[in-house]
């Protein structure tokens, strides 16, 4: 049996939409699904810096319409992969950002999104992409199936190509009747952790009544589930991160997308037992 401890760690001020999260040279590298911004949160200074990801004008609390909807993070190879979601047409945007050489790129995903969908028949009211790791040659990229269809699923892509050829789908719990879906994922261990969150409604892009979260483990090689376990009934934890292991031990730091204006975002350590 595995055993669970969540406590809440620290509240980031000036936050709107937290929505996945790094450890890298020990800052919190977190990103918001309103935001063009990259926030680095140094855990011995206390402090926190941004890093204007791209230029649209509006770059913090971009209205829903207009936002590029940042959901996934990874690094490779010392550079941060940041994917928007592509739950519409126009959140296909890729950033790439070196911070020791502060190299930024940006990458029209739209063909390769599109491919993704077209190749492996998924809709797109059933396409969003939240959560993101990297595993050898492969990015391993997890599609939230809160859409019509529940399309929770993992798809591989080539690393340098970024061609996609495979799609796992992925049976998750409910909560409470609700379904859950992927809303991020990491690596560690040869062992694929992630977290899912179950919302009360059947759309990509709406915001529904919050059901809870889970976390859950991937065999890293079939990508069959090893375990599900219920975090919480209330909260909706958008990202994960390694934060520290101990022996047997594990424990990761969690962000929660509180779905209002409150511009704050909270940061939990999830203590798990293996």
């Amino acid at each position: 049996m595995k055993e669970v401890f969540l406590e809440l760690f620290l509240t980031i001020h000036g936050i709107g939409a937290a929505s996945g999260i790094i450890n890298y040279n020990n800052e919190l590298k977190i990103i918001a699904d309103d935001s063009n911004f990259l926030y680095s949160y140094h855990l011995d200074k206390k402090d926190i810096q941004k890093t204007l990801l791209r230029n649209s004008g509006i770059n913090e609390y971009i209205p829903k319409n207009d936002k590029p909807d940042f959901e996934s993070i990874v690094e490779i190879n010392d550079t941060l992969y940041i994917f928007g979601s592509g739950s519409s047409t126009d959140r296909n945007q890729l950033i790439k950002y070196n911070p020791n050489k502060e190299m930024l790129e940006e990458v029209d995903l739209s063909s390769i999104y599109k491919e993704m969908k077209d190749k492996f028949d998924i809709a797109q009211p059933d396409f969003n992409i939240e959560g993101a790791v990297s595993i050898a040659n492969d990015i391993l990229l997890f599609n939230r199936g809160n859409g019509p269809a529940q399309k929770n699923g993992i798809f591989k892509l080539d690393s340098k190509t970024l061609h996609p050829y495979s799609f796992t789908p992925v049976e998750l719990p409910c909560i409470d009747g609700v379904p859950t879906g992927f809303t991020d994922a990491v690596y560690t261990d040869d062992k694929i952790y992630f977290i899912a969150a179950a919302e009360d409604i059947a759309s990509t892009y709406l915001d529904g009544e919050v059901k809870g979260s889970i976390i859950g483990c991937l065999n890293t090689y079939t990508l069959s589930l090893d375990f599900t376990k219920l975090l919480s009934k209330k909260h909706k934890f958008e990202g994960i991160a390694v934060f520290k292991k101990a022996h047997s031990e594990t424990t990761f730091i969690l962000c929660e997308d509180n779905d209002d204006d409150n511009k704050n975002a909270n940061l939990y350590k999830l203590k798990l037992t293996l």
